[in-house]
């Protein structure tokens, strides 16, 4: 009998053990992943107590705010498409993605660096709001590049060389983030939202072709080879070099064109 006993103790024990080192981990190691999480009910909850936080371009334009609609806060986007691919959007029926999601926590205000800040807020009795977001994006060449795209599928991106800022990252196709709930009428009974519509587009404008699309990388892998030639043939910089290329207008009969000629010679 004292055995028995023993035995389930030792095994009580042993689920007790388990237990603790699973609630460890889900606290300490996934804690942040759920706490971020789209469908996290709790996270739902704290979007109708707390203000989020505004996202701005580098010039101080708006990208995404929230503003109060009939008592409930709705988040919208005043550049519509430009920026929807990489903002993303927020939504309580499908969540949030892009970089609406990357920093949920610091727009929330529930991030670590905001612990002080809230709790100050709680001790004056004033609402608590979310941080607000500054990117090096400007909205003019977002705009620009966008145009440029034309709606058609690809990408662009536009950094400042001497910070390596991003300045612009468009995706086309894109969509509207302030239209995501919105019930699309397809015929008599049928009703869908754009997202679903969205999400059946052969066209993926959910994806974010600039940082998720797989391309080859052109005439950018050029800066590589040079830097692998002035790295291990250093008189490269004494000479002076045709660039041509081979234009195949009839297979049997190839010709050489030449269509630049540079050297690397410091003036």
């Amino acid at each position: 009998m004292a055995a028995n006993i023993r035995k389930l103790a030792y095994f009580l024990t042993g689920l007790f053990i388990i237990l603790i080192i699973y609630l460890f981990y889900l606290n300490f190691w996934q804690g942040p992943v759920l706490a971020n999480h789209p469908y996290n009910k709790r996270a739902v909850a704290l979007e109708a107590k707390i203000q989020r936080g505004t996202i701005y371009d580098c010039h101080g334009v708006v990208l995404a705010k929230t503003v109060a609609q009939g008592g409930l806060k709705k988040r919208i986007y005043p550049q519509g498409e430009d920026f929807a691919p990489l903002i993303g959007f927020v939504s309580l029926r499908y969540g949030h993605t892009g970089l609406e999601s990357v920093y949920n926590q610091e727009l929330l205000g529930i991030s670590k660096v905001s612990k002080l800040k809230n709790f100050i807020n709680r001790l004056a009795r004033r609402p608590q709001t979310g941080n607000d977001l500054i990117l090096t994006l400007d909205a003019n060449l977002q705009h620009l590049a966008r145009q440029l795209l034309n709606n058609q599928r690809g990408a662009i991106v536009a950094l400042d060389p001497k910070t390596g800022a991003v300045l612009a990252l468009a995706s086309a196709p894109g969509y509207d983030p302030n239209t995501i709930d919105r019930l699309v009428n397809l015929g008599p009974g049928k009703k869908i939202t754009e997202f679903d519509l969205l999400k059946k587009d052969p066209a993926a404008p959910f994806l974010n072709r600039a940082t998720q699309g797989v391309y080859p990388p052109g005439s950018i892998f050029k800066i590589i080879t040079l830097a692998g030639a002035l790295t291990y043939i250093p008189e490269v910089t004494h000479g002076t070099y045709n660039m041509s290329l081979i234009h195949i207008s009839e297979p049997t009969r190839p010709r050489l064109i030449s269509y630049a000629v540079f050297c690397l010679k410091k003036k």
